[in-house]
């Protein structure tokens, strides 16, 4: 009676503010002013005490635990922040499309972020909207491929894995060094490269 089962809500309201309906607009600002903001509470949570709990605990739970960290109550935390957020996009997009059903949600868009996240960079606030924007915009631009076009966006995150496993762009905490530290000791090497060669 509530959720309607495998038929999904239907009419849903758009929202109204001061009598105004959102549009397109309307609800393209609100979805990037929602982002930004939970954007800068991560950031701000990251550089918290409790930011340096869940890092502890990420790296290694038993050491976490050794140290006094209640690893348990931390989880806990993580998984309740993580479905907020979840949650509160989700309602931005259940009145934009005003309808929302189980079948919406597969198990490709669940990859679909991982892979996000993968390829933008783990341990980063930055590199998850970085990998949203490359396979979003990617295979709209490789529309003219067709058939090739998500085997090419498939290669890349196999290049991304094998050569840049941290991401695009990368963490000091995960995986090493940043794209940039990268790139510029790479330069520094074929500098040193030419000159041992002369």
């Amino acid at each position: 009676w509530l959720t309607n089962g495998a038929m999904g809500i239907t009419a849903i309201p758009k929202p109204a503010l001061f009598g105004i309906k959102f549009g397109r607009v309307q609800f393209f600002y609100l979805a990037l002013a929602i982002t930004l903001l939970v954007m800068l509470v991560i950031y701000r949570l990251v550089k918290s005490r409790v930011g340096r709990a869940l890092i502890a605990i990420r790296e290694d739970d038993l050491a976490a635990m050794a140290i006094g960290v209640n690893v348990r109550n931390y989880k806990i935390l993580a998984f309740g922040i993580g479905t907020f957020c979840a949650g509160l996009m989700g309602s931005v997009y259940a009145h934009y499309i005003t309808f929302i059903s189980p079948d919406q949600y597969t198990f490709q868009i669940s990859v679909n972020i991982f892979c996000m996240v993968i390829l933008g960079g783990m341990g980063t606030t930055i590199g998850p909207v970085l990998g949203a924007i490359v396979l979003t915009l990617l295979p709209e631009v490789m529309r003219t491929f067709d058939v090739y076009r998500m085997i090419i966006v498939g290669l890349l995150m196999v290049l991304c894995m094998i050569f840049r496993p941290q991401g695009i762009i990368g963490s000091y905490v995960v995986g090493g060094t940043s794209i940039w530290d990268t790139l510029s000791r790479k330069r520094k090497k074929a500098k040193k490269g030419q000159q041992g060669g002369r």
